[in-house]
């Protein structure tokens, strides 16, 4: 029982966590109460999903592939936010498949390197991304394609849940692979474990007071870690999720009241963005938003202005929410405190546990098997980089107070965070420098008008080339998702190297200056590189 005495499903026995039995425990919250609820979008209309035509769908679904993949297999997903994905997501669970989970925005040499380190014997995608998917080099021979019309086939198809494949699934079974962000290199493919995916929703039931009246809006994109951990809370509780293609700040509030919507998942730009737009309705539903990014002062504005508890978490795919704040429990600017079944640690570059106040490194360990990431996956020397002493190295710099809160102080990680999305530098690098007049390139982050970051990129042309600032931005918004586009850019006949010839990006100035060019470019984007503002 939570907090407020609410039901909800208790943690299995380890041997039994995973997402098939997760989803038909959940049935004791009622096959008739809706699960999924669509916004409406553009061009469509609202749609709500009860559980019990969830499982069929999903049982439909999972029948479907099991007869066409084997158990293990990788299925790569290149989609947008939609009730297809929705069920293609847990069928795959349930078939014993593994769901790689990629931005459909990606392009060229970024989508075609992680298609390669996961070698997907399927890829399911959009038709929005096919060109990106067929222009990005990769060797698609052997690998089956699945469009738009075959997936509504393959997630429209019901079945009785009670015939559902039935494959041998473990707790440390590969459920999904997500990619985050190449913060010190290239993206990396972080495996995530069924029993990693049951834990982490339930560890966080009591501490969000949440219950089977509650409906958890979501407007950034699927691929992301947030929609696994909150549905995975929402099957402990008997709660609705409730998915709109997008975020839309124009959209937002009648998306709450059409919804019913209590509890919102956001991302650093969020928050301002509806801070700068209109008030919210007197009689609104949401009285919760769960996240991270926004300042001190953005969050109390929000709070004041709309009457809705806002809570900062510190969370990433590798550790969802490791440290949270409560209703009942929080201290301004502050992440919160470790998650019961974490421990979390601010170390120096030595590895030793600093004093409070003083900022390092946060790590942490978990106490319970699949509590963290199993890996990056095809990448050993990655994962024994990061599980070193037996924490996992965040990257990350922070700092704990005396009372045992912690306090996010930034990345130490070479990664630039844009409207949501983490930007890997020498990814962006990587594309810029395949310009014919480019010799190097160098992205930092510079800071943005809402809040988080926008990007600043250096480059030096080769010797004897001019270069074309606006065909350079041409050249890189052809090739890379619009959130990675840069926004400012400035050239340098020569960019400062260490003794070893590497860019030293610390000699850089960090601040837009008169010899920066600014990219003319359309509305940006709000918050996630599949996120519209009006």
């Amino acid at each position: 029982m939570c907090a407020l005495q609410r039901p909800a499903l208790p943690l299995q026995a380890f041997p039994r966590r995973t997402l098939p039995d997760l989803l038909d425990r959940a049935r004791v919250f009622g096959l008739d109460r809706p699960i999924l609820v669509t916004t409406p979008g553009e061009t469509e209309g609202q749609e709500i999903l009860r559980y019990g035509a969830f499982l069929e769908r999903v049982a439909g679904a999972a029948l479907a592939l099991g007869t066409r993949f084997a158990p293990g297999s990788r299925i790569a997903c290149m989609l947008g936010n939609s009730a297809d994905y929705f069920i293609l997501r847990y069928a795959l669970s349930c078939a014993g498949l593994v769901e790689v989970a990629i931005n459909g925005a990606h392009r060229d040499v970024v989508l075609r390197r992680m298609l390669a380190t996961t070698r997907p014997t399927a890829i399911v995608v959009a038709d929005s991304f096919r060109d990106h998917l067929l222009g990005c080099g990769y060797d698609l021979a052997g690998t089956a394609l699945i469009g738009e019309a075959a997936l509504a086939d393959i997630t429209g198809a019901s079945a009785p849940w009670e015939s559902r494949p039935t494959p041998v699934i473990g707790p440390e079974d590969a459920c999904r692979i997500l990619f985050t962000s190449g913060t010190s290199g290239w993206s990396k493919a972080v495996e995530l474990s069924h029993g990693y995916e049951v834990f982490t929703g339930q560890r966080h039931v009591d501490m969000l007071e949440i219950g089977a009246d509650d409906r958890w809006l979501y407007v950034t994109p699927l691929f992301h870690i947030d929609a696994i951990y909150i549905f995975s809370i929402l099957l402990h509780t008997g709660g609705a999720f409730v998915l709109a293609p997008r975020f839309s700040a124009s959209r937002f509030w009648s998306d709450v009241l059409g919804s019913g919507a209590t509890c919102l998942c956001y991302v650093g730009a969020i928050l301002p963005i509806l801070l700068k737009g209109a008030d919210s309705p007197a009689a609104h539903t949401l009285r919760l938003a769960i996240g991270g990014g926004s300042t001190r002062a953005q969050l109390e504005a929000f709070e004041r202005r709309f009457g809705v508890t806002v809570l900062e978490a510190f969370a990433m795919t590798e550790c969802i929410a490791c440290t949270f704040s409560t209703v009942a429990d929080r201290r301004p600017g502050s992440v919160g405190r470790p998650v019961p079944g974490y421990q979390v640690a601010i170390l120096d570059a030595d590895g030793r546990p600093c004093a409070p106040g003083v900022a390092g490194e946060i790590a942490i360990r978990t106490e319970e098997p699949c509590g963290l990431f199993t890996g990056y996956f095809g990448d050993p020397a990655a994962t024994a980089e990061a599980m070193r002493h037996g924490w996992f190295h965040t990257g990350d710099l922070g700092s704990r107070d005396s009372d045992g809160y912690f306090y996010y102080l930034g990345r130490i990680k070479d990664a630039i965070r844009v409207r949501g999305e983490n930007v890997s530098a020498i990814e962006l690098e990587a594309i810029a420098d395949q310009h014919p007049d480019v010799a190097a390139s160098a992205a930092i982050p510079v800071p943005a008008d809402l809040g988080e970051d926008d990007i600043l990129l250096y480059v030096e042309p080769k010797p004897g080339r001019s270069l074309d600032p606006e065909a350079l931005f041409g050249h890189i918004a052809a090739r890379a998702p619009r959130f990675m586009v840069p926004r400012y850019l400035r050239v340098m006949p020569r960019l400062p190297r260490t003794a070893t010839e590497k860019v030293q990006k610390s000699a850089l100035p960090r601040a837009v200056d008169p010899d920066c060019v600014t990219r003319d470019a359309a509305p940006r984007e709000a918050a996630t590189g599949s996120t519209t503002a009006p």
